[in-house]
């Protein structure tokens, strides 16, 4: 098999190819040509993917010219933009940050998959079964959060909880309070002299 990425080919017999690539929108090719893998179809054959932080993966299935793939398509609900989450199906990870969704391309028959975690988060559903009939499918993966909490305000000023935060804020101002209440004391009543 041989995967474009940009200006580099890279070739494999086996189903793993790893590139690096910089931030922004990068474009794939699947070469399934006489020097690539023949009698076979790449699902997708081309592409691109954006790259914004972790590390993005990208399933190219590789299916008999004679067998139709159909494009089963994960997405995601509740996560804040940017949180990394996965999908793991037939024994291939894939992952993504959010808002973006993970594809795989599978001919007629039912599949399993199971979710990631992603911190602070849990999936519904976890893991299930996929039919594919002849058309592609979606599969949309519910983030949620404990009740009470939030990651996306997991952190706040400097980096603290909020709860934290707001007890740390609201203790500096008793201290600047008490002080100013011992300054003013201490003057005793004297009035500044003209």
């Amino acid at each position: 098999m041989k995967i474009s990425l940009g200006l580099v080919t890279a070739a494999a017999a086996f189903m793993v190819v790893s590139f690096g690539a910089t931030l922004g929108s990068t474009a794939f090719h699947a070469i399934t040509s006489s020097r690539g893998v023949s009698g076979y179809a790449a699902g997708p054959s081309s592409g691109s993917d954006r790259v914004s932080g972790p590390p993005v993966s990208k399933a190219i299935m590789f299916t008999s010219s004679g067998a139709t793939s159909y494009t089963v398509t994960f997405s995601e609900g509740g996560l804040t933009a940017g949180t990394a989450w996965s999908v793991t199906f037939r024994g291939s990870a894939l992952g993504t940050a959010a808002p973006d969704t993970l594809d795989f391309y599978q001919p007629n028959g039912t599949y399993a998959f199971t979710v990631g975690p992603s911190t602070g988060y849990t999936p519904t559903p976890a893991s299930g079964n996929v039919t594919v009939d002849g058309s592609a499918q979606v599969v949309t993966i519910t983030f949620t959060t404990p009740s009470g909490s939030s990651p996306s305000s997991g952190s706040s000023l400097f980096g603290l909880s909020p709860a934290t935060f707001y007890a740390l804020a609201g203790t500096v101002i008793a201290i600047l309070i008490a002080a100013t209440v011992m300054v003013l004391r201490m003057r005793g009543g004297r009035r500044p002299k003209p």
